[in-house]
């Protein structure tokens, strides 16, 4: 047997079958976005794209298949778009005295997108962990 030979099949042997242990996100469809969206809060404070949740949800059909493709783009590539990596963060205030910066507390308001992102990533863990408990 030659070195070459040899060294393919130790390293053929020693590979372990494909596992359901392995992480791998999953394509996205369309009825989960449409869902993923009918789910976010009826918000209307629009973030720094200018978008609310509110008007996501009336023009969601327009846009469902745009948002398929980049959110599995943003799957298959491992990477997070940086445009959505932007909050406008705003002071609320807590209540007394509103001269004093300590009764105010920062809110962060996301994108309407950076959200549905992060919903469709974050039932993926959920599942892939649930499954192994």
């Amino acid at each position: 047997m030659t070195t070459n030979k040899f060294n393919r099949e130790i390293i053929k042997n020693s590979l372990l079958p494909p596992s359901d242990c392995s992480f791998f996100l999953t394509p996205v469809s369309s009825e989960e976005l449409l869902q993923v969206i009918y789910q976010l809060k009826n918000g209307s404070s629009e973030s720094m794209d200018g978008l609310s949740t509110s008007l996501l949800k009336r023009v969601n059909l327009d846009v469902i298949d745009i948002l398929v493709d980049v959110i599995n783009l943003c799957f298959s590539s491992g990477r997070f778009p940086t445009s959505l990596k932007s909050a406008l963060v705003l002071a609320m205030h807590k209540g007394g005295n509103m001269k004093d910066p300590t009764n105010y507390r920062p809110i962060s308001i996301l994108s309407s997108f950076a959200k549905i992102i992060e919903r469709c990533l974050y039932s993926r863990i959920v599942n892939f962990f649930d499954k192994r408990r």
